[in-house]
């Protein structure tokens, strides 16, 4: 939870590179989902092709409550194996 900031101003600094926006998720999965979920899916958006940000939506999703939202993008993440 404390590299979350860090991450996040990273994130901020390089808008085009999904690894920061997808590590500033995992940063925050665990403490506040909803925000980690907005970081999964900036880090999904610039890579679509990133398995990790569409497990780690699944997860937030998860911890949300929204089971049917998080099917859908465990099934992207198991499509793009």
């Amino acid at each position: 939870a404390e590299a979350a900031p860090l991450l996040a101003a990273v994130a901020a600094a390089a808008p085009a590179d999904p690894y920061p926006a997808y590590f500033a998720g995992q940063a925050l999965l665990a403490s506040a989902p909803a925000q980690a979920l907005t970081w999964f899916d900036t880090a999904s958006a610039l890579d679509p092709l990133l398995r990790s940000a569409h497990y780690g939506a699944f997860q937030a999703l998860q911890r949300l409550g929204r089971p049917a939202d998080a099917q859908v993008r465990l099934a992207r993440f198991q499509e793009l194996e």
